[in-house]
């Protein structure tokens, strides 16, 4: 386990091998200070606290920490430097592919993200996605994850050989730097409107132009209401529908879904803009623009809010070139409880050179 990444192995005896040990040089003992100790950590974890015993410390490793060797010169790697290095390697599987090395087998992939964890659905309803919690999942729903989990882990069967992770990647790379655009562009503020519904008509025309066959644009747009479905059924199914249905596994049918349903939610909203934009360009009131451009605001913002993804979780400056973007996280300056208490989970820039993993205020 690690900052951003976490593996359960069930058993050290299925598919590891040992392969080598190493006596590595220690950290600084000289910027640890008193509120860097592990035993400070503890006491101020409600959680780790609350379950000590009088006597009860956590035990020493099995070896000593290894001297320095008698040709060694120089300084050691600060305490504050080691940990600002672990979110530092923890940002790097944030994004695609994640942890190099690792192939996920996505027609195992079993998700409590299932709309069958009725249970799992409800809790979310209305509720931030920062505060999902699967401790919310009803005994009934805990049977049907662990039949399901039993029944992926002891079929034989290979899947469809669908590359899912390339299918995901795609919608995401199609669609997040145009909708972010827009929505950048959409708020911006100028004093020419027409210049701004000219671009943000031609931005969503972009990404409706591979689903617009010349044969469905209507004479008249606005008597004729069911134009835009052909290109909104061709819009939703274009990373799914050549799939070998038949082939999928269960898991896999769930991840051709749930693709649908994201392209058939951007797809829709687009389609809500291009009825609107399509003759946009010949309005003469100043004020109809302007509220166009409100509505397409709105829309494009709950989009990417339902979305929410992490391509858009980014520093705005963008940092400078010694400084590095990064979430606040566990243990550094997030907090230790759960549920956590209000905090920010704005992404900050932190300085290469200072190397602070959190700020003053984590170590309080």
């Amino acid at each position: 386990m690690s900052v951003d990444f976490e593996v359960m192995l069930c058993s050290f005896d299925d598919g590891v091998r040992f392969v080598s040990t190493l006596d590595l040089l220690p950290a600084s003992k000289e910027n640890w200070g008193p509120k860097l100790q592990p035993q400070t950590w503890n006491a101020r974890r409600p959680s780790v606290a609350a379950s000590r015993k009088p006597g009860n410390h956590i035990p020493p490793g099995p070896w000593d920490e290894p001297g320095l060797p008698d040709g060694w010169r120089g300084s050691l790697l600060p305490a504050h430097s080691i940990h600002f290095e672990v979110i530092h390697a923890g940002n790097r599987h944030d994004s695609a592919p994640g942890v190099n090395g690792v192939a996920l087998d996505y027609s195992k992939l079993v998700s409590f993200f299932d709309p069958k964890y009725k249970s799992l659905v409800r809790s979310r309803e209305g509720v931030d996605r920062t505060k999902w919690r699967v401790g919310e999942i009803s005994k009934r729903d805990v049977g049907l994850f662990r039949r399901e989990l039993v029944d992926t882990l002891r079929r034989k069967e290979t899947g469809s050989g669908v590359k899912w992770d390339g299918i995901i990647k795609s919608v995401v790379e199609r669609h997040a730097g145009r909708l972010e655009f827009l929505s950048d562009w959409l708020r911006g503020s100028r004093t020419n409107v027409t210049q701004t519904v000219v671009h943000a008509r031609r931005a969503v025309l972009t990404m409706l132009t591979p689903y617009l066959a010349i044969s469905s644009i209507p004479p008249d747009s606005k008597t004729n209401t069911t134009w835009l479905n052909p290109a909104m059924y061709h819009c939703s199914t274009a990373f799914t529908s050549h799939l070998p249905f038949p082939r999928l596994t269960p898991q896999e049918r769930r991840l051709k879904h749930s693709v649908e349903i994201v392209m058939k939610e951007i797809c829709r909203t687009l389609g809500v803009l291009w009825v609107d934009a399509f003759d946009a360009e010949q309005l003469d009131d100043e004020h109809e623009k302007l509220n166009l451009v409100a509505k397409w605001t709105i829309e494009v913002k709950k989009l990417m809010d339902w979305l929410g993804w992490a391509e858009w979780v980014k520093c705005k400056p963008t940092c400078s070139q010694y400084e590095m973007c990064s979430l606040p996280q566990w243990p550094y300056d997030a907090r230790w409880m759960d549920p956590e208490p209000e905090i920010s989970y704005t992404p900050k820039c932190m300085s290469r050179i200072e190397q602070d993993p959190g700020g003053p205020e984590w170590l309080s």
